[in-house]
Protein backbone atom coordinates (compact mmCIF):
# COMPACT_ATOMS: atom_id res chain seq x y z
CA UNK A 1 0.00 0.00 0.00
CA UNK A 2 1.38 3.35 -1.04
CA UNK A 3 1.04 6.27 1.35
CA UNK A 4 -0.05 9.71 0.10
CA UNK A 5 2.47 12.43 -0.62
CA UNK A 6 1.82 14.20 2.73
CA UNK A 7 3.08 11.16 4.66
CA UNK A 8 6.07 10.47 2.38
CA UNK A 9 9.35 12.12 3.10
CA UNK A 10 12.58 11.47 1.18
CA UNK A 11 11.32 8.12 -0.16
CA UNK A 12 10.61 6.66 3.32
CA UNK A 13 7.22 5.79 4.73
CA UNK A 14 6.61 7.91 7.81
CA UNK A 15 3.25 8.31 9.55
CA UNK A 16 2.16 11.81 10.57
CA UNK A 17 3.00 12.23 14.25
CA UNK A 18 1.37 14.91 16.38
CA UNK A 19 3.32 16.64 19.13
CA UNK A 20 3.51 15.00 22.55
CA UNK A 21 1.61 17.77 24.38
CA UNK A 22 -1.49 17.35 22.19
CA UNK A 23 -1.46 13.59 22.66
CA UNK A 24 -1.17 13.95 26.41
CA UNK A 25 -4.05 16.41 26.55
CA UNK A 26 -6.22 14.06 24.45
CA UNK A 27 -5.43 11.14 26.77
CA UNK A 28 -6.32 13.18 29.82
CA UNK A 29 -9.66 14.17 28.32
CA UNK A 30 -10.45 10.55 27.47
CA UNK A 31 -9.55 9.37 30.97
CA UNK A 32 -11.70 12.04 32.59
CA UNK A 33 -14.67 11.27 30.36
CA UNK A 34 -14.38 7.54 31.02
CA UNK A 35 -14.17 8.12 34.76
CA UNK A 36 -17.26 10.38 34.70
CA UNK A 37 -19.30 7.85 32.72
CA UNK A 38 -18.27 4.98 35.04
CA UNK A 39 -19.24 7.04 38.05
CA UNK A 40 -22.61 7.91 36.50
CA UNK A 41 -23.29 4.23 35.65
CA UNK A 42 -22.57 3.19 39.22
CA UNK A 43 -24.90 5.86 40.59
CA UNK A 44 -27.70 4.88 38.19
CA UNK A 45 -27.37 1.16 39.02
CA UNK A 46 -27.37 1.76 42.77
CA UNK A 47 -30.42 4.05 42.53
CA UNK A 48 -32.38 1.53 40.47
CA UNK A 49 -31.55 -1.64 42.48
CA UNK A 50 -31.37 -0.05 45.88
CA UNK A 51 -27.79 -1.06 46.42
CA UNK A 52 -28.04 -4.55 44.83
CA UNK A 53 -27.45 -5.69 41.26
CA UNK A 54 -30.52 -6.21 39.02
CA UNK A 55 -29.02 -9.18 37.17
CA UNK A 56 -30.98 -12.51 37.47
CA UNK A 57 -28.89 -15.49 38.56
CA UNK A 58 -28.26 -17.97 35.73
CA UNK A 59 -29.06 -21.12 37.80
CA UNK A 60 -32.61 -20.14 38.74
CA UNK A 61 -35.12 -20.32 35.82
CA UNK A 62 -38.22 -18.10 35.50
CA UNK A 63 -40.74 -20.98 36.08
CA UNK A 64 -39.17 -21.86 39.41
CA UNK A 65 -39.32 -18.25 40.49
CA UNK A 66 -43.11 -18.05 39.81
CA UNK A 67 -43.99 -21.43 41.43
CA UNK A 68 -41.78 -21.05 44.50
CA UNK A 69 -43.62 -20.48 47.78
CA UNK A 70 -40.74 -18.52 49.25
CA UNK A 71 -41.53 -15.00 50.39
CA UNK A 72 -40.19 -12.12 48.36
CA UNK A 73 -37.10 -10.51 49.81
CA UNK A 74 -37.68 -7.45 51.95
CA UNK A 75 -37.41 -4.18 50.12
CA UNK A 76 -34.13 -2.52 50.90
CA UNK A 77 -33.99 1.24 51.39
CA UNK A 78 -33.01 3.13 48.31
CA UNK A 79 -29.76 4.92 48.16
CA UNK A 80 -29.91 8.65 48.77
CA UNK A 81 -28.03 9.57 45.63
CA UNK A 82 -29.82 9.48 42.28
CA UNK A 83 -29.07 10.55 38.74
CA UNK A 84 -30.28 14.08 39.49
CA UNK A 85 -27.97 14.23 42.50
CA UNK A 86 -25.06 13.03 40.40
CA UNK A 87 -25.67 15.66 37.75
CA UNK A 88 -26.05 18.34 40.42
CA UNK A 89 -22.68 17.37 41.88
CA UNK A 90 -21.10 17.56 38.45
CA UNK A 91 -22.65 20.99 37.88
CA UNK A 92 -21.30 22.12 41.27
CA UNK A 93 -17.82 20.98 40.28
CA UNK A 94 -18.07 22.88 37.00
CA UNK A 95 -19.26 25.98 38.83
CA UNK A 96 -16.29 25.77 41.19
CA UNK A 97 -13.90 25.49 38.26
CA UNK A 98 -15.50 28.49 36.56
CA UNK A 99 -15.27 30.54 39.76
CA UNK A 100 -11.57 29.77 40.02
CA UNK A 101 -11.01 30.88 36.44
CA UNK A 102 -12.96 34.10 37.08
CA UNK A 103 -10.92 34.84 40.20
CA UNK A 104 -7.70 34.40 38.24
CA UNK A 105 -8.97 36.68 35.50
CA UNK A 106 -9.95 39.34 38.04
CA UNK A 107 -6.53 39.16 39.66
CA UNK A 108 -4.83 39.52 36.30
CA UNK A 109 -7.04 42.49 35.41
CA UNK A 110 -6.27 44.17 38.74
CA UNK A 111 -2.54 43.66 38.21
CA UNK A 112 -2.76 45.10 34.69
CA UNK A 113 -4.72 48.13 35.97
CA UNK A 114 -2.14 48.74 38.69
CA UNK A 115 0.68 48.55 36.16
CA UNK A 116 -1.11 51.00 33.86
CA UNK A 117 -1.69 53.43 36.74
CA UNK A 118 1.99 53.26 37.70
CA UNK A 119 3.03 53.92 34.11
CA UNK A 120 0.67 56.91 33.90
CA UNK A 121 2.02 58.34 37.15
CA UNK A 122 5.60 57.95 35.92
CA UNK A 123 4.72 59.70 32.64
CA UNK A 124 3.05 62.57 34.53
CA UNK A 125 6.10 62.96 36.78
CA UNK A 126 8.40 63.03 33.77
CA UNK A 127 6.23 65.67 32.06
CA UNK A 128 6.23 67.81 35.22
CA UNK A 129 10.02 67.55 35.47
CA UNK A 130 10.39 68.55 31.84
CA UNK A 131 8.11 71.56 32.33
CA UNK A 132 10.08 72.64 35.40
CA UNK A 133 13.35 72.36 33.49
CA UNK A 134 11.94 74.43 30.63
CA UNK A 135 10.73 77.10 33.06
CA UNK A 136 14.17 77.23 34.70
CA UNK A 137 15.86 77.60 31.32
CA UNK A 138 13.49 80.39 30.34
CA UNK A 139 14.08 82.20 33.63
CA UNK A 140 17.87 81.84 33.25
CA UNK A 141 17.73 83.39 29.76
CA UNK A 142 17.49 87.15 29.23
CA UNK A 143 13.89 88.28 29.40
CA UNK A 144 11.92 91.46 28.95
CA UNK A 145 9.39 93.05 31.27
CA UNK A 146 6.63 90.87 29.86
CA UNK A 147 8.53 87.73 30.98
CA UNK A 148 9.33 86.54 27.45
CA UNK A 149 12.91 86.04 26.16
CA UNK A 150 14.86 88.85 24.53
CA UNK A 151 14.49 87.63 20.95
CA UNK A 152 10.74 87.17 21.46
CA UNK A 153 10.25 90.33 23.49
CA UNK A 154 11.85 92.58 20.89
CA UNK A 155 9.17 91.60 18.40
CA UNK A 156 6.28 91.96 20.83
CA UNK A 157 4.15 95.07 21.01
CA UNK A 158 5.02 95.82 24.66
CA UNK A 159 8.74 96.03 23.92
CA UNK A 160 8.09 98.24 20.92
CA UNK A 161 6.21 100.65 23.16
CA UNK A 162 9.11 100.66 25.62
CA UNK A 163 11.58 101.34 22.86
CA UNK A 164 9.49 104.30 21.72
CA UNK A 165 9.42 105.63 25.30
CA UNK A 166 13.18 105.37 25.51
CA UNK A 167 13.56 107.26 22.27
CA UNK A 168 11.20 109.94 23.54
CA UNK A 169 13.30 110.31 26.69
CA UNK A 170 16.42 110.71 24.59
CA UNK A 171 14.81 113.31 22.35
CA UNK A 172 13.53 115.22 25.39
CA UNK A 173 17.04 115.25 26.81
CA UNK A 174 18.42 116.49 23.49
CA UNK A 175 15.75 119.20 23.28
CA UNK A 176 16.48 120.51 26.77
CA UNK A 177 20.20 120.52 26.07
CA UNK A 178 19.78 122.34 22.76
CA UNK A 179 17.93 125.13 24.56
CA UNK A 180 21.09 125.67 26.62
CA UNK A 181 23.13 126.03 23.36
CA UNK A 182 25.23 122.89 23.82
CA UNK A 183 23.72 120.84 21.02
CA UNK A 184 26.83 118.93 19.87
CA UNK A 185 27.82 117.45 23.21
CA UNK A 186 24.30 117.00 24.57
CA UNK A 187 22.90 115.27 21.48
CA UNK A 188 25.43 112.43 21.80
CA UNK A 189 24.69 112.26 25.52
CA UNK A 190 20.95 112.00 24.82
CA UNK A 191 21.49 109.12 22.41
CA UNK A 192 23.67 107.36 24.99
CA UNK A 193 21.00 107.82 27.66
CA UNK A 194 18.32 106.42 25.36
CA UNK A 195 20.49 103.40 24.51
CA UNK A 196 21.26 102.78 28.19
CA UNK A 197 17.59 102.96 29.15
CA UNK A 198 16.60 100.57 26.37
CA UNK A 199 19.35 98.18 27.39
CA UNK A 200 18.26 98.31 31.03
CA UNK A 201 14.66 97.56 30.09
CA UNK A 202 15.36 94.73 27.64
CA UNK A 203 18.50 92.93 28.89
CA UNK A 204 17.97 91.82 32.48
CA UNK A 205 17.40 88.66 34.49
CA UNK A 206 14.67 88.09 37.02
CA UNK A 207 17.16 87.24 39.80
CA UNK A 208 19.39 90.33 39.68
CA UNK A 209 16.93 92.97 38.50
CA UNK A 210 17.77 95.27 41.44
CA UNK A 211 21.49 95.11 40.69
CA UNK A 212 20.85 96.01 37.05
CA UNK A 213 18.86 99.06 38.12
CA UNK A 214 21.64 100.12 40.51
CA UNK A 215 24.22 99.81 37.70
CA UNK A 216 22.04 101.84 35.38
CA UNK A 217 21.75 104.58 38.02
CA UNK A 218 25.54 104.66 38.43
CA UNK A 219 26.06 104.87 34.66
CA UNK A 220 23.49 107.64 34.43
CA UNK A 221 25.28 109.59 37.18
CA UNK A 222 28.62 109.16 35.38
CA UNK A 223 27.11 110.48 32.15
CA UNK A 224 25.68 113.54 33.94
CA UNK A 225 29.09 114.27 35.49
CA UNK A 226 30.75 114.06 32.08
CA UNK A 227 28.15 116.35 30.58
CA UNK A 228 28.59 118.89 33.34
CA UNK A 229 32.39 118.84 32.84
CA UNK A 230 31.96 119.43 29.11
CA UNK A 231 29.54 122.30 29.75
CA UNK A 232 32.00 123.96 32.14
CA UNK A 233 34.88 123.50 29.68
CA UNK A 234 32.86 125.04 26.84
CA UNK A 235 31.71 127.91 29.06
CA UNK A 236 35.24 128.62 30.33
Amino acid sequence: MRLPATYRQSGRRQAAVRPTEERRSDRRRLHTRQAIFRWLDRRINTSQTGGTSSVRPADQPRSDRSTSNSKPPPSLPRARSSTAGAFSELSQIECQVQERHERRRRRRKKKKKKKKKKKKKKKKKKKKKKKKKKKKKKSSQGTGISGTPMWAASSSSSMQHLFLLCRLLGFCFVFTASQQQQSDSCSSAGVAVAHLAFRCLTVWKQEDFVLRIAKAKVMFAVLIDRLSERVHSVAG
